[in-house]
């Protein structure tokens, strides 16, 4: 089954990955086969970190993550025990079945 992990990053963790990117990663890589995609997302254009200000730019706030496993709580374990995780750097973590119905790409992600 597929599922969706969505993560939207608490205000003041963006200081705190650095200092669990190595074990994130390396997290990760022992799962390559089940993620499918996954990438950052970006605050909108009226949400970039100091607004208004010349050349303010967006800012991540959080990640999204297309997954394959065999049951929910499979999908659940590997996003609770991911090291960003497990250091609080998520407000929000929402991991949800995923059904692929329309676009360019949708057979890619129907299994």
């Amino acid at each position: 089954m597929i599922f969706s992990i969505y993560r939207i990053d608490r205000v003041q963790a963006a200081g705190g990955r650095d200092a669990h990117r190595e074990a994130h990663l390396t997290y990760l890589k022992g799962f390559e086969s089940a993620i499918l995609c996954a990438g950052a997302l970006w605050s909108s254009d009226d949400e970039a970190c100091d607004a208004g200000a010349p050349g303010a730019q967006p800012r991540e706030i959080g990640s999204l993550y297309l997954t394959e496993f065999d049951t929910q709580a499979q999908a659940e374990a590997f996003a609770s025990n991911d090291p960003f995780n497990v250091a609080g750097l998520f407000e929000r973590v929402e991991v949800r079945r995923f059904q692929a119905r329309m676009g360019t790409k949708k057979d890619a992600f129907t299994r």
